[in-house]
């Protein structure tokens, strides 16, 4: 802001205040005091004798009054001189007469956003408005005496309703000590909007220029419309919705959509929007000059928007981050924000323009809030489908050479949000490297995010082998009975039996028999610490395999179905009901595992259309076992092993070949005699123990 600019807007100030009437003794002398300060500032000739009256004391000095009286004509019209110059270029007063007219402001309403503009800018204005201030005990007192209005008009015009608060350009506070301040402040009776202080200093062509400087860049779809098929009906239904209310112009038009962190909000709101048809626009991220806005900055800049939008049909707004709205949301140390609800209702009623906001969580959210919303969609992360999809078109972005089987596989080990995995790559391009550090990134940020890591590559075991199962039902013809193609599809499996026998193997042969995704669920990845987590977690499951058509596989399922009988808290009571409501009414197939039936509840039980025990090997399959694993003949004494399973043979594989001794039997058999020994309940002989020339026990 030019000096000229600035001397003759606090010349118009100064030449008020003494020209009030009834005229104040008190304060004309103060007013004549703080302007003799910054007299040279203003290039302001003063009467020698005055200027001599105001610096000496005491300041009752009958002097002053009479130098007051003598000169104060003199001062006047030296101000009003300085104060008639029509300096040009100036953008703030220009800026401002465009936003009064575009959002009804009145005169008075004007000057008062006006000098609360450059009250923070100019320091002759400052210490007159202080001086003032503290003279007649208040900010609001100062305003309505420089303003030459009563201060009741003042009141009337920073209330709620009034058009300058409503406008969003400016936030009240009855408590203000000052008139405002840059950074704003809970002594600043008005804060001006942060998303508009710089722009209006800025000088424009246009009220057009000026608005699209305070709208900033539109957000531009990154995503297909079809990386969120996974929403179904929802996703078309918002598109309808957020279409119809901006070719109606309809008021007071919300549509909430929440879910946790990372899984698409944002984006999805981007491409829904260009779906519309419609621009769409960031309310209240951050001021002109990039810095963090608070909760009142937020507030005012999307209420500005929203007037300022008022009547356009190719705009909405998007509101990211609900929660820093939300009355009584907690602040940074820790302490409630206080705010009124009755006043965040009535913006949630009369939004000119269509407005998109995003929360993670809405658990904490009044009712009466949520009512308000036109429409409310949860957003699920995606499904094994759609995070497939997601990969291959990331990946179609990036110079990571990644195989789609690779993806596929990726996408299928864990419920990764949208976010983390185009994070993942971009780690792995800029660290130039490939699959394994794709893994890595993906593995690192959910451990972060969701608090486990993913299943190690190739984890799921080899093809099953019916001839190493040892179980009290017929596999084979199990199979073969579900896969003639008319059966019925809705039924349920309990394997059980110890580790390592093929119980997760099995039900993975099961469903690719079928024609069905695998879909496997650890307990761990379903558990949750936060009350009602694991029951949403458990629905998610089962919503994701009907959405997939996948077979849903529930490995450690005691951890998740455990006998109520003994519960002790409520929470393993709900998630057991919450267990038994999706298994009575699963319209696919799908299997729980355990190592430990004795644990499950008995109403679990009940509901199982098949309960398989797999056992330990018998002396036939271990001798068959041997030869399949290692390819040599069985030696005769391995049928003499007891407690073994396909898992055990895996595990000594692999260390013979790291001991290079994957063609020495004797060695294997004693292997397995230890993996047979280390089984908690294996029977251990009394007595003394010899051993055959194979090496093996007798």
């Amino acid at each position: 802001m030019s000096e000229t600019i600035e001397r003759v807007y606090v010349a118009r100030f100064y030449a008020r205040a003494l020209s009030a009437d009834p005229q104040d003794y008190h304060a004309c002398r103060c007013v004549l005091a703080s302007l003799c300060k910054h007299r040279s500032a203003l290039a302001l000739a003063l009467p020698a004798k005055l200027v001599q009256a105001l610096e000496s004391e005491p300041r009752s000095d009958p002097r002053i009054r009479r130098a007051v009286t003598r000169h104060l004509d003199e001062v006047v019209a030296g101000l009003g001189a300085i104060a008639a110059a029509d300096p040009e270029g100036d953008p703030l007063a220009r800026n401002v007469a465009w936003l009064a007219a575009n959002l009804g402001l009145d005169g008075i309403e004007r000057e008062v956003l006006e000098l609360a503009l450059r009250y923070p800018l100019i320091d002759q204005l400052e210490d007159l408005v202080d001086t003032l201030s503290r003279l007649l005990k208040g900010v609001p007192q100062a305003l309505a005496y420089l303003l030459g209005i009563r201060r009741a008009e003042l009141q009337r015009r920073l209330q709620s309703e009034a058009a300058l608060v409503q406008s969003g350009l400016v936030t009240v506070s009855a408590a203000g000590r000052y008139l405002t301040s840059l950074d704003g402040g809970d002594t600043d009776l008005l804060e001006v909007a942060p998303a508009i202080r710089h722009s209006l200093q800025t000088s424009f062509d246009s009220l057009e220029a000026l608005r699209d400087a305070i709208f900033g860049r539109p957000l531009a779809a990154v995503l297909d419309w079809q990386d969120f098929a996974h929403l179904g009906a929802d996703r078309d239904l918002i598109a309808r919705v957020l279409g119809g209310a901006a070719a109606t112009r309809a008021r007071g038009v919300n549509l909430l959509l929440h879910g946790p962190p990372g899984c698409g909000k944002t984006e999805f709101c981007k491409t829904v929007a260009a779906r519309a048809g419609l621009t769409l626009f960031p309310a209240g991220e951050v001021d002109p000059r990039g810095g963090e806005l608070q909760r009142d900055g937020r507030l005012g800049a999307l209420r500005l928007m929203q007037r300022l939008a008022a009547g356009r049909r190719d705009t909405v707004l998007l509101f990211d981050e609900m929660e820093d709205l939300q009355p009584g949301y907690m602040g940074a140390y820790g302490g409630p924000r206080t705010r009124s609800k009755v006043f965040f209702n009535r913006l949630l009623e009369s939004n000119p323009v269509p407005v998109l906001w995003t929360a993670n969580n809405v658990g904490d959210f009044d009712p009466a809030i949520l009512r308000r919303m036109t429409l409310a969609v949860e957003m699920k992360l995606p499904g094994t489908r759609a995070r497939v999809r997601l990969w291959q078109r990331l990946a179609r972005d990036s110079v990571v050479d990644c195989a789609p089987q690779e993806l596929r596989s990726l996408a299928e080990e864990i419920e990764i949000a949208p976010a983390i995995a185009a994070g993942a790559l971009r780690a792995a391009e800029l660290a130039g490297g490939g699959l394994a550090d794709v893994r890595r990134a993906v593995d690192a940020m959910a451990r972060t995010v969701y608090g486990r890591s993913l299943a190690p590559a190739g984890s799921e075991g080899g093809a099953f082998d019916f001839r190493l199962a040892n179980a009290d039902l017929d596999l084979d013809g199990l199979v073969r009975r579900v896969t003639r193609g008319n059966e019925v599809r809705a039924f349920s499996l309990c394997l059980n039996g110890p580790p390592g026998t093929g119980k997760t193997a099995f039900a993975r042969h099961l469903a690719l028999a079928m024609g069905l995704r695998p879909l496997k669920k650890r307990a761990s990845d379903l558990l949750s610490k936060w009350v009602g987590g694991t029951e949403k977690r458990i629905a998610r499951a089962f919503e994701e395999a009907r959405e997939d058509e996948a077979f849903l596989i529930f490995d450690e399922a005691d951890a998740l179905l455990t006998e109520r009988a003994g519960a002790e808290r409520s929470w393993e009571l709900s998630q057991v009901a919450e267990m038994l409501t999706w298994m009575e009414t699963h319209p696919l197939p799908f299997c729980c595992t355990t190592n430990l039936v004795e644990r499950l509840d008995r109403a679990s039980l009940r509901r199982f259309t098949f309960k398989v025990r797999f056992d330990f090997l018998t002396p036939d399959q271990v001798a068959l076992a041997f030869e399949i694993f290692f390819g040599l003949p069985a030696p005769g004494v391995v049928r003499t092993l007891a407690n073994l399973t396909p898992g055990d043979f895996a595990v000594v594989r692999r260390k013979a070949a790291i001991l290079g001794q994957a063609g020495d039997a004797p060695a294997l058999v004693r292997m397995l005699e230890a993996e047979s020994a280390a089984k908690p309940d294996a029977s251990r002989p009394i007595g003394f123990r010899r051993r055959d020339n194979e090496g093996a026990v007798l």
